[in-house]
């Protein structure tokens, strides 16, 4: 839900610091044969902003996606 979603970012926040002061941005998407689902998304980024900030997170045992 994008209550859950929600949630989900504010944990994320305390786990992973540098995600502190990033704008909160949920799409939802419909997954075939899973149901509606919603997505967290941090932003607006350049290309190669998003890129570093991936990397950043990701060696602090987070995940990324760039889209």
């Amino acid at each position: 839900s994008e209550a859950e979603a929600r949630s989900a970012f504010a944990a994320a926040q305390r786990r992973f610091p540098l995600l502190q002061g990033q704008s909160l941005n949920i799409r939802s998407a419909e997954l075939p044969g899973r149901g509606t689902w919603h997505r967290v998304r941090v932003g607006p980024f350049s290309r190669s902003e998003a890129q570093s900030f991936c990397e950043r997170l990701r060696g602090s045992g987070g995940s990324c996606v760039l889209n």
